[in-house]
């Protein structure tokens, strides 16, 4: 097995071993291994497709496209043949920070949410990325309404404690 380099939004990912491409590429991403003399697209090589357990689409044009191009990987029937991307969802990284810094755990796992958001976007898993937004946004939320609600909690009861002259001793 040979490792393979990857490009992802005009970056260059690699070298990886195709087992560790799963997920991560599409029939649509660029490729190059030693041996090949350009990149190509994955579509392109059926048996590197089927290791990674993408479905190859049968092409009328066998000829494979050896520069990536500069314009954006996805196409439709639009008539100048590309697509709008949907809107890339907020990813609510500086909530999920601030949720962090107010010694909450759940601002960590919205920091990972957070994470995933762009890289669902760039990969096309339009949906997971809205998924994960909402998720972080949510997580964030519920982890600072909560330290709110604990101070408030902590404050009433020191108000409590000196309108009715408590004494600990």
């Amino acid at each position: 097995m040979k490792p393979y380099f990857y490009r992802i939004n005009d970056q260059q990912i690699g070298p990886v071993y195709p087992k560790d491409m799963i997920g991560k590429v599409s029939l649509d991403t660029y490729v190059w291994c030693e041996g090949m003399e350009n990149w190509t697209l994955i579509k392109n090589l059926p048996e590197l497709a089927t290791e990674l357990n993408l479905v190859a689409i049968p092409q009328q044009n066998s000829t494979p496209n050896t520069i990536p191009p500069n314009l954006p990987n996805y196409q439709n029937n639009n008539t100048n043949g590309y697509e709008e991307k949907p809107p890339r969802p907020k990813n609510y990284l500086a909530l999920s920070i601030v949720a962090v810094l107010l010694c909450q755990i759940l601002g960590i796992i919205a920091i990972v949410y957070s994470s995933k958001v762009d890289t669902d976007y760039n990969l096309g898993n339009y949906e997971d990325a809205i998924k994960h937004s909402k998720t972080a946004k949510t997580l964030g939320i519920i982890s600072i309404v909560s330290v709110v609600a604990i101070i408030a909690l902590y404050i009433a009861f020191i108000v409590f404690a000196i309108a009715f002259n408590i004494n600990h001793y």
